[in-house]
């Protein structure tokens, strides 16, 4: 699987690249891309860095729909729990957040089995508002215990997904969701999961508000 491009749109909303120097200009009619680049990390930037001025900014409240693009460390499979550990302690400024992409990262940045992800369950309990979590890459990706009254969209991308994460989403009380989409990938990447490992998705017990399922 190749990527060759960021999304353009999500949350119902245009993306566009953040720029630090610019700051946040429409909080709430754009969904800001927030990536490292080559450029920026030879300029020895710092993803940190660039997601504290974003937190900082003072309509960050305002924010509706946020993407998380090319990390430290990304390519390397590494990196995601500092970005994770920065949005949980700027949680109580992201009240407006309803739609979260985790990983919009493509080939040339790195190859979607190398992202290296991290356990995202504090963020499901730490937004108990949001109703859209798109992520890429599985290397390490946990969700835990889901329990979440809102969230109606859930994508995970991935090279191969783990037997692991498919059971903790079928195991997930998710009462609004709407859209589920797997991809479940190769062995060759770690695609673990067996036909009983999905079965339980197939039912249509587990999810009584889900209109779309793709098993990929």
């Amino acid at each position: 699987m190749t990527i060759d491009s960021h999304v353009d749109e999500f949350g119902g909303l245009p993306v566009r690249e953040f720029d630090p120097e610019k700051g946040i200009q429409d909080a709430s009619g754009v969904a800001y891309r927030l990536t490292l680049g080559y450029e920026r990390e030879q300029d020895g930037m710092k993803f940190s860095d660039l997601l504290e001025k974003y937190l900082s900014h003072p309509q960050i409240g305002n924010v509706t729909a946020l993407v998380i693009g090319c990390w430290d460390g990304a390519y390397e499979g590494s990196g995601a729990e500092t970005v994770v550990d920065q949005l949980l302690d700027s949680s109580d400024l992201l009240t407006g957040l309803r739609h979260l992409f985790f990983g919009d990262i493509t080939f040339e940045e790195s190859e979607i089995s190398w992202i290296g992800q991290a356990d995202l369950s504090p963020l499901l309990r730490s937004f108990p508002q949001l109703e859209e979590l798109r992520i890429r890459g599985a290397n390490d990706l946990s969700l835990g215990r889901v329990n979440h009254e809102h969230l109606k969209t859930l994508i995970i991308e991935a090279g191969g997904l783990g037997a692991d994460v498919v059971q903790e989403v079928t195991a997930a009380v998710l009462p609004e969701l709407e859209h589920l989409e797997l991809w479940l990938g190769t062995d060759e990447y770690g695609g673990d999961a067996s036909i009983a490992d999905v079965e339980p998705l197939l039912t249509g017990a587990l999810f009584p508000k889900l209109k779309y399922l793709g098993l990929r």
